[in-house]
C-alpha cells in the first residue's frame, strides 16, 4: 500500500464517528508566512485560496476564518474539518502549489473546536501596522509593545483573532460586515496583528514550520499491529 492509501489516525477516527452518525470534527489552525516577490497583486493570493477553497463548499466541508494580507507576510485563521486543512498544508507545500510563500510556520492548531469562531471566510489585503485615530484627528501608526515570550505573542495573536471572529459572527447583514471588514485596522485594531508582529513570530525557533507539521500531523500513521508481526522461534 502507498502511503497516499494509507490512512492517519485522524482519518480512521472521523471516519468511525461518520458511521456511528456523530458529528464532524472541526478543526482550526493559524499560520503565519512570509510572502515571495513573485507575489506582486496582493489579491492573487485572495483568489488562490477562493479558488481552492471553492471544492469544499456545501455541508460539514465548509470553511470559515480570516485571511490578512501585509505588504511582506500573511496571516491565516482557518477553520475546517482536517481533511480540508490537510489539502490545504499540503497544497501550499507541493512544488505544484503557488509560488506565493517564501517560509510558513503553524501559529497554532487545535482539534475538535466546540464551535466555529467565524460565520463565513473572509480576506482582506492591509498596509503596515495598524493606525488609530488621534487627537487631531489624524492618522498614526500603533506600534505594538515588544513582547518577550514566544509562547505568549503566538498564543495572544491567535486568541485576539478568535475573539474578532465572534465578534465579527454577530454581523449577519452582509453590507454591515463588509464595512467592519473594511474597518478592521480602526475599530478592531486590538485584535489583529501588526505586520511587525507577523515577521517577529516567523523569526522564532521552537514553532512548527509548514514542513514539520505536515510531517509530524499530516503524513499517514504506519502502525504495526500483533497479526502482521511474525515471532520467529
Amino acid at each position: 500500500m502507498s502511503s497516499k492509501d494509507r490512512k492517519s489516525m485522524l482519518d480512521v477516527i472521523q471516519e468511525t464517528l461518520e458511521k456511528k452518525g456523530k458529528r464532524t470534527l472541526i478543526n482550526r489552525i493559524l499560520y503565519v508566512a512570509s510572502l515571495t516577490d513573485n507575489l506582486a497583486n496582493k489579491k492573487d493570493l485572495l483568489s488562490y485560496y477562493e479558488s481552492f477553497f471553492e471544492r469544499f463548499r456545501g455541508g460539514e466541508a465548509v470553511v470559515t476564518g480570516l485571511l490578512l494580507v501585509y505588504p511582506q507576510c500573511c496571516c491565516h485563521l482557518v477553520e475546517a474539518t482536517q481533511k480540508v486543512i490537510n489539502a490545504l498544508l499540503e497544497d501550499m507545500n507541493s512544488n505544484t502549489g503557488p509560488n506565493f510563500f517564501n517560509e510558513v510556520k503553524i501559529v497554532a492548531s487545535t482539534e475538535d473546536v466546540p464551535e466555529r469562531a467565524f460565520f463565513g471566510w473572509h480576506s482582506r489585503v492591509l498596509s503596515t501596522g495598524r493606525t488609530v485615530p488621534s487627537n487631531n484627528n489624524q492618522t498614526v501608526v500603533d506600534y505594538e509593545p515588544e513582547i518577550e515570550h514566544s509562547d505568549i505573542l503566538a498564543a495572544e495573536t491567535y486568541l485576539n483573532l478568535i475573539k474578532l471572529g465572534r465578534r465579527l459572527s454577530q454581523i449577519r447583514d452582509k453590507s454591515d460586515l463588509d464595512t467592519a471588514l473594511d474597518s478592521l485596522r480602526t475599530n478592531f485594531r486590538n485584535f489583529i496583528p501588526s505586520n511587525d508582529r507577523l515577521l517577529s513570530i516567523l523569526q522564532l525557533q521552537d514553532i512548527f514550520s509548514l514542513e514539520e507539521f505536515i510531517e509530524l500531523y499530516c503524513s499517514p500513521t504506519n502502525l504495526d499491529l500483533d497479526t502482521e508481526i511474525v515471532w520467529t522461534g
